[in-house]
């Protein structure tokens, strides 16, 4: 399936020394903030999920797909993709859903997603090399 998106944020993200099996749950993880983020502040009046590593939106009954995400193991590494569309456009699949964020949306959320990045990195390096006495 070719996948397509007039306008879009991408997130591409690397982390060294993971099993696939970590990256897919950072993926996850990062993923499920992004849509906290994105369906709380931003479009608060549409029903949003996440299922796997997907945003989708409730609109008038059907079930449209926000966002695309692998997770990929590479030379020791596991690669992140995200994609969040903001305009679907007509070449993308009829499940597609458009956010629309305005451009000065679109930069606040960019900004806070990566924010959320580096918080929930640093978070889990600290988890990972507490020294239990």
């Amino acid at each position: 399936m070719i996948l397509y998106s007039e306008k879009a944020i991408n997130f591409l993200i690397e982390i060294p020394n993971i099993s696939l099996y970590a990256g897919v749950c950072f993926q996850r993880l990062f993923n499920s903030l992004l849509a906290s983020l994105l369906c709380g502040d931003y479009l608060s009046n549409v029903a949003c999920e996440v299922d796997g590593d997907d945003i989708f939106f409730n609109v008038e009954g059907q079930r449209k797909k926000a966002s695309v995400s692998i997770a990929k193991e590479c030379n020791n590494a596991v690669m992140i993709h995200t994609g969040i569309n903001i305009v679907a456009g007509e070449k993308a699949p009829s499940f597609a859903y458009s956010t629309n964020l305005s451009d000065d949306q679109t930069t606040a959320f960019m900004n806070q997603a990566v924010d959320l990045f580096y918080k929930l990195s640093q978070d889990i390096f600290v988890a990972t090399t507490k020294i239990v006495k």
